[in-house]
């Protein structure tokens, strides 16, 4: 297909979904993190969980952050971002792809919303490239997930092994 004027406000590389979900799995308490600045202000992730998940497909693998209330309560996550998360393939320590190089975000001040066990799930197909467009080697590879949610600031990100 030729390219058109809409190819030219279509970001570069692999699209992102969010999409919403419920955790069915048994009764578990998230622990989070706490944090405090300089005004004595104190922000918790008290109460979600995040997990990472890798799934092969015929077009690569599929990266999923899953971001998901616990069973104490609804809550919300909140954003000054447009990115809300990062999706990063390493191997051997490098950086080899990262979605938010090619996604940095706008400023764009809003939250999600979830009742209790209510999830968020982002995900994208990552099609075994580098960065730089090169074919990613056969090898065991680590996924990490990354969310810029305010609650969540200093939570330690979630990561998967696979290989290809």
């Amino acid at each position: 297909m030729p390219k058109g004027a809409d190819d030219a406000n279509r970001p570069a590389g692999p699209q992102l979904s969010r999409s919403r979900s419920s955790y069915a799995g048994a009764p578990r308490l998230c622990g989070g993190s706490t944090y405090g600045n300089t005004s004595g202000s104190l922000h918790s992730g008290v109460g979600w969980c995040l997990d990472a998940l890798v799934t092969p497909t015929a077009g690569g693998e599929r990266l999923t952050i899953t971001l998901c209330r616990d069973g104490s309560g609804g809550g919300a996550l909140s954003y000054t971002s447009s990115r809300e998360v990062d999706l990063a393939v390493s191997r051997d320590g490098t950086r080899l792809w990262s979605w938010g190089r090619t996604h940095p975000g706008r400023p764009h001040d809003h939250q999600l919303v979830a009742k209790a066990n209510g999830c968020w799930n982002w995900s994208v197909v990552w099609p075994r490239e580098t960065d730089d467009g090169q074919p990613a080697p056969h090898g065991a590879y680590v996924f990490t997930a990354t969310t810029t949610a305010t609650e969540l600031r200093g939570h330690p990100t979630e990561t998967a092994t696979f290989s290809i």
